[in-house]
């Protein structure tokens, strides 16, 4: 079959119609290719920047805080019959990813990527906690976007070849403790940053830090006034 016979045809003029009605085609077709491309690129520049928010979120000092709380009330047996204030902070982030995920605004293997370890990792320990606040308040889907994020990255991370075996198996106590000991180490960074401390290579810490500051305010008084500031 015979699209186009350019024989006897013209490209301006009577006859040109072919030729015409072929570039409209070619320019709609690099057009869309061209809209396709841009979208592609937006769409991973938005998902970069949704994941990139709720990792700064998790990171927060609110987040840190509360899975110390309530890593540290596990571990004593002192954790409360139905989830607390501490224990809706963490809950509530994975329920938050579900819905994006549920909504199409992430995808799982950002949120496996990511989140993963800590989804598998936070049900694990909640999960006594939250089926008993299922039982109280007659809710049996409370709480169950963590429940369901676990079983998808549980299985993602098997088909991938590289099961979270750590978190599945060891110990409860050893996890917590695990858990306790990264969040304290976290917010100790944390109030190093927000006190602007420079660690130091030897000695004791506070020791230099107090130097420190006294030297800054040796020299700020020692150095000559900026015009600006007479």
């Amino acid at each position: 079959m015979v699209f186009v016979n350019p024989e006897g045809s013209a490209i301006l003029g009577p006859g040109s119609e072919w030729f015409w009605a072929m570039a409209q085609f070619i320019v709609v077709v690099v057009t869309l290719f061209a809209i396709y491309r841009q979208l592609r690129t937006q769409a991973a520049a938005n998902a970069l920047a949704q994941v990139e928010s709720l990792d700064r979120w998790y990171r927060s000092r609110e987040m840190a805080v509360a899975e110390l709380q309530a890593a540290i009330d596990l571990r004593r047996g002192v954790a409360p019959p139905q989830v607390d204030a501490r224990m809706l902070v963490i809950a509530q982030f994975f329920e938050y990813l579900w819905h994006l995920r549920q909504s199409g605004f992430i995808g799982l293997r950002e949120i496996d990527e990511w989140f993963g370890a800590r989804v598998q990792i936070w049900w694990r320990l909640l999960r006594p906690v939250i089926e008993r606040s299922r039982q109280i308040e007659g809710e049996p889907r409370l709480f169950e976007g963590l429940e369901k994020l676990d079983g998808l990255c549980g299985t993602r991370a098997l088909e991938r070849g590289s099961p979270r075996a750590y978190f599945l198996d060891v110990p409860p106590e050893s996890l917590l403790d695990e858990v306790i000991e990264r969040r304290t180490d976290y917010l100790r960074l944390l109030n190093d940053v927000a006190s602007d401390l420079i660690p130091p290579a030897t000695g004791d810490r506070r020791q230099r830090a107090a130097r420190g500051s006294t030297t800054r305010r040796g020299e700020a008084a020692a150095r000559p006034a900026h015009p600006s500031e007479r």
